[in-house]
């Protein structure tokens, strides 16, 4: 799995669909805490859980994938209503 091929370099398409499609998995569970995520280079918004207030995390559309998909720390991002970011659950 170590091929150098980096989340920066996802295809375009592939993160906007897989995003959403992580989202949906998390929002389908119960152990997935409950955030607002807002793409700063799409401006497109998720919301993972209801409980309110959830916290607020921005950055571009691959790092809030890589983060959730564990494939990156998430140093990019920035969270706004929590000391930190939430740890989100194994993904499969």
């Amino acid at each position: 799995m170590n091929a150098d091929y980096t989340p920066a370099q996802w295809p375009t398409g592939f993160v906007r669909d897989m995003l959403g499609r992580v989202v949906a998995s998390f929002t389908a569970r119960g152990d997935a805490p409950a955030m607002r995520l807002h793409t700063t280079d799409t401006e497109i918004s998720y919301d993972i859980g209801t409980a309110r207030p959830a916290p607020i995390i921005r950055g571009p559309q691959t790092s809030l994938l890589a983060w959730l998909m564990g494939r990156a720390q998430g140093t990019d991002l920035v969270v706004n209503g929590a000391s930190e970011l939430p740890t989100p659950p194994f993904l499969y």
